[in-house]
């Protein structure tokens, strides 16, 4: 067996023990691509980011790993990498983020040119947002996919 197929192999078992493998180079931004998620989205596109509307950028580099960006307030904004990106039955789609020493996996859904977190949970099973609602209570919201950048 050549060394190339018996990587492949070893990865495709890992995952499908549950393991977080590598993703190829540009391959969670096909799917993001696929799904329109690229660009900027906000609550209301045509006012500025701020702590009430938060803008979100997705970057989707052919050869590299998609990214998220979230603008809303200097001490809050970030850039984090969308790892191990699938795309689940319905349309939706799942990723990974480092948030410091945790590792967070979001689910996200889509309604037309609308798109909101429907569920995430933390490495340690805590879950941040079940079904589309916050675990203290409240929804978040819904982000429109701007026209421009």
């Amino acid at each position: 067996m050549r060394l190339s197929a018996f990587i492949t192999i070893s990865l495709l078992s890992l995952a499908a023990c549950g393991s977080q493998s590598p993703q190829a180079p540009g391959a969670g931004s096909v799917i993001l691509e696929k799904l329109g998620l690229p660009g900027r989205w906000a609550q209301d596109c045509f006012r500025p980011y701020n702590t009430h509307n938060p803008h979100l950028i997705y970057n989707a580099p052919t050869n590299g790993v998609p990214t998220e960006q979230v603008l809303m307030d200097p001490n809050f904004d970030r850039t984090t990498e969308l790892l191990d990106v699938k795309e689940l039955p319905g349309g939706s789609v799942q990723w990974s983020q480092k948030a410091g020493e945790t590792i967070v996996t979001v689910v996200t859904i889509f309604e037309g040119n609308r798109q909101k977190t429907w569920s995430s949970t933390v490495d340690d099973g805590t879950q941040l947002i079940s079904n589309g609602k916050f675990s203290g209570g409240g929804e978040p919201p819904w982000f429109s996919k701007c026209e421009t950048n």
